[in-house]
């Protein structure tokens, strides 16, 4: 049997404005939203191998149509979802989101209670961060503070840097992994850059060796020169090792163990049936029979317990007599 194609687990968080928005022209709740995420530096993170600038990325999502409405260009978003990044065909990093979460936040006039400081007749609550995106100088004043995206990526170690711990420039590796892709129902496959900051925290920390299975969370830090993907670690784990030929070829010992629990059973009755005033029979229990070599066209060659009679269903049934108070 074909094994599957391997995907991993893969999530990013981004919190960005729209570009844009392209429908989908087969299914009219199925959006893109299409922007140019923000990166810049942040935690004087520098190496001359990443470049920092944003990464266009595209965000397909399902919405309502009610929610359609509040994406328009200049809407501040959150979205979470797996991810994948690729090259295009005019040499561009893109990230390609699916969205398993999309909000946004506007003015709401439905009842709730007031957030502090604010007075009952000072007109609709705001949420976080209200305001109408066509006045945008005053829009922006409300939104939090810009953020690079956060990602978890899950995947295999290939090459690494063998830079000393001691050097200006930070430590690197790459990090091969997939995720699965709904209209191909596949994975793809691609690769990201972590770098361990020149810090203090990390001077100690080895990198991980090629083939290794770990779990980063990072954050992008731009895009490297080769057009990889540049992740500045925040943590890291590592994971056991994939075991999925040992699983095709041996039988599971639970599987085993269920298959022969029930073997060897005593059958004690748990009620005894009365067949007639003053007497009681004991229910007959029929041999165990395999199902595969069962003759289901020939009768039963066990008799009937005496008092029994057999319905089409073959149940038993009780034969009933008028005590002899009422017999005439």
């Amino acid at each position: 049997m074909a094994s599957r194609p391997l995907t991993l687990t893969n999530t990013i968080h981004i919190r960005d404005f729209v570009d844009f928005i392209i429908n989908n022209p087969t299914d009219d709740n199925h959006i893109q939203i299409q922007a140019d995420v923000n990166i810049f530096e942040e935690n004087d993170f520098h190496s001359t191998d990443v470049i920092v600038e944003p990464i266009r990325t595209r965000i397909r999502a399902y919405v309502t149509d009610t929610e359609r409405e509040l994406y328009v260009p200049d809407a501040f978003f959150y979205v979470e979802g797996r991810f994948a990044a690729a090259v295009t065909s005019d040499d561009k990093l893109e990230i390609t989101v699916h969205a398993l979460s999309l909000m946004r936040y506007v003015v709401s006039n439905l009842s709730c209670p007031l957030p502090i400081n604010t007075q009952p007749d000072s007109g609709p609550v705001p949420f976080r961060h209200p305001g109408d995106v066509t006045d945008f100088d005053n829009y922006r004043g409300h939104l939090p503070e810009q953020w690079c995206p956060m990602v978890t990526i899950v995947g295999s170690v290939g090459k690494r840097s063998e830079k000393s711990s001691n050097q200006s420039e930070p430590r690197q590796f790459e990090l091969e992994t997939s995720v699965y892709d709904r209209p191909t129902a596949g994975a793809i496959h691609f690769s990201v850059i972590c770098f361990f900051e020149s810090r203090k925290r990390w001077e100690n920390v080895k990198i991980p060796h090629p083939g290794t299975h770990v779990s980063v969370t990072a954050k992008i830090v731009g895009r490297t020169t080769n057009n990889h993907l540049a992740l500045r670690v925040l943590d890291f784990a590592y994971l056991p090792k994939s075991s999925t030929s040992a699983v095709q070829t041996a039988p599971s010992p639970l599987a085993s163990k269920r298959s022969h629990r029930w073997g060897g059973r005593i059958d004690t009755p748990s009620k005894r049936i009365r067949t007639s005033e003053g007497s009681i029979a004991v229910p007959h229990t029929p041999a165990a029979v395999d199902n595969d070599d069962a003759d289901l066209t020939s009768p039963s060659s066990t008799p009937a317990e005496p008092g029994h009679v057999s319905d089409s269903d073959g149940r038993p049934q009780r034969r009933r007599r008028l005590p002899k108070k009422l017999r005439s």
